[in-house]
């Protein structure tokens, strides 16, 4: 039976049942490797380079050019091991529940001149809402005062009303007086006694505005002059004419009698 001479060599690895412990060098390529009982000792690296290399890199770190010019270093305290070096990994933004105040220091003036102009720009669409708002709530204010009218004068817009006034009339039969504005034209009709056979028309003011044809006109009656007569005030958009009850009719004031209407109306106001 052949007996296998001792040597101090190692024995080849496929005859042994477990790797020796002395120390086996070689090399793989640019790689060179130890072995021994506790393994090959293998230099990592993620990327092929030299050993040379591999001790003398340094990782840039990430760099910002701020508004001036100047290069900051940014730095982590979280970094992670690789062979032969330090890797920075970049900081994990915090999930906050809260919006983070904003430091106007950093930005860009083009940025700061937009913060700074937020509040102005809130102002003025607050200012504008309000002129909105205010302009809805006239027209509606405006519409309802048409219906009203509409429902009070008709259209045209109309008056009527019954007085005695001496002319042909008395308390069982009073005048009846009709108030048209036509076109914005003011008619005044009257029929004395309710007979229209004896009617007479006196013509109003001519009113100007856009939306005058939907302006109503009443009337009312008072002595103005101390003549013991009932005289015709006409009322319309705040404004009052007076006619004198003269001769069976009425007529417009003279120049002589203006001083003194208004004195009268002054201390008696007239409700339309």
């Amino acid at each position: 039976m052949p007996v296998v001479d001792k040597t101090d060599k190692i024995a080849p690895r496929s005859a042994l049942r477990y790797r020796p412990i002395a120390e086996e060098t070689g090399t793989i390529g640019r790689r060179t490797f130890v072995a021994s009982g506790q393994g090959p000792r293998v230099t990592r690296a993620s990327r092929l380079q030299s050993r040379q290399t591999d001790m003398n890199i340094e990782i840039k770190e990430w760099l910002r050019v701020d508004r001036d010019g100047q290069k900051n270093i940014h730095t982590s305290t979280n970094t992670r091991r690789t062979s032969g070096f330090t890797k920075t990994l970049p900081k994990k933004r915090p999930m906050t529940a809260t919006r983070p105040m904003i430091d106007l220091k950093h930005l860009t003036p083009q940025q700061q001149k937009t913060y700074q102009k937020s509040p102005v720009l809130y102002v003025g669409l607050g200012m504008l809402g309000a002129i909105i708002l205010w302009s809805i709530i006239i027209n509606v204010a405006n519409w309802i005062s048409i219906v009203h009218d509409d429902l009070q004068y008709g259209r045209p817009r109309t008056y009527q009303t019954d007085q005695v006034v001496g002319h042909n009339d008395s308390a069982s039969s009073p005048s009846h007086f009709l108030v048209i504005n036509l076109n914005r034209h003011i008619e005044i009709f009257e029929i004395q006694g309710g007979d229209p056979a004896h009617s007479k028309v006196y013509n109003g003011p001519q009113l100007l505005g856009q939306s005058d044809d939907l302006t109503p006109a009443t009337l009312s009656f008072a002595d103005v002059n101390g003549d013991h007569k009932p005289d015709m005030i006409l009322h319309i958009q705040g404004t009052e004419i007076v006619y004198i009850n003269d001769q069976g009719g009425f007529r417009p004031l003279k120049a002589s009698e203006h001083a003194e209407v208004e004195r009268f109306l002054h201390d008696h106001p007239q409700a339309p």
